[in-house]
């Protein structure tokens, strides 16, 4: 990895693995690390990416340092190619973002506000609370269509009707959730990863070696069911057959 610091992860549709961190874009074959350049003729940017998200049609969305403020799409993700603003993107920067199964996004900006954008149309639907967490905001939405949140208070749950829920029989202080693909989600806090479905959560692993005690940036479980964790400051953990991993490939 170019640096420890993994703030983002996405997996494409054809099955390459996204990696955002503080000193650039990545992209992960299966097999080595390749340091990946945002905008056309230029080297591979040294500039934190906070998030991403694959589109159904190909490409991605990135949200970062550069190009500059806002969301932005990346067309093509197997060469470098122009980006362009989101529809309804504000110019303001954003710590993360989130495609639902119903191609609406979902993002938390720097003043602590996390927003929804749909058609074009932008609205605020909630904030951080203040002092809980560091971390950004993260979103799940489930094959059930439920939106879940962890945003410093444990997972809850975001409806139209009844607002934001806490979700009980989870850890109640920071983490970090993922969608799961059978169903249910993937939660961790700073010591340990958890399954939740049917309205009940167990414990698969313990995550060891966390000298920042707090949540993963941000999870991914890809396509062959391996569940991708990014730390803070020690790269990459793999949740793959029952066993968790560090990941040490050097990039050439």
């Amino acid at each position: 990895l170019i640096d420890n610091d993994v703030h983002s992860l996405c997996q494409d549709r054809d099955g390459f693995l996204w990696i955002g961190t503080t000193a650039g874009l990545m992209r992960f074959d299966g097999v080595k690390f390749k340091p990946w350049p945002l905008l056309p003729g230029q080297e591979p940017s040294k500039s934190t990416v906070w998030s991403l998200q694959s589109l159904h049609e190909g490409g991605l969305l990135v949200c970062g340092d550069e190009p500059g403020r806002g969301i932005f799409r990346l067309r093509d993700n197997l060469r470098p190619a122009p980006v362009e603003r989101l529809s309804g993107s504000p110019e303001l920067l954003f710590r993360s973002l989130y495609l639902d199964r119903n191609q609406v996004v979902w993002a938390s900006r720097w003043d602590e506000a996390w927003i929804r954008c749909e058609g074009g149309q932008t609205e605020i639907v909630g904030e951080m609370d203040k002092g809980t967490t560091s971390l950004p905001p993260s979103f799940a939405s489930t094959v059930e269509g439920r939106i879940f949140i962890g945003r410093g208070k444990g997972v809850e749950e975001w409806s139209r009707e009844q607002g934001v829920r806490s979700l009980p029989g989870l850890p109640s202080g920071p983490v970090t959730l993922c969608a799961a693909r059978e169903g249910g989600l993937w939660v961790a806090d700073a010591s340990a990863l958890y399954r939740w479905r049917n309205g009940k959560a167990d414990q698969v692993a313990r995550i060891e070696g966390n000298p920042m005690d707090s949540p993963p940036f941000t999870m991914l479980e890809t396509t062959d069911g391996s569940v991708w964790i990014a730390t803070k400051s020690t790269g990459l953990r793999c949740w793959r057959m029952d066993r968790l991993i560090s990941l040490n490939i050097p990039h050439p």
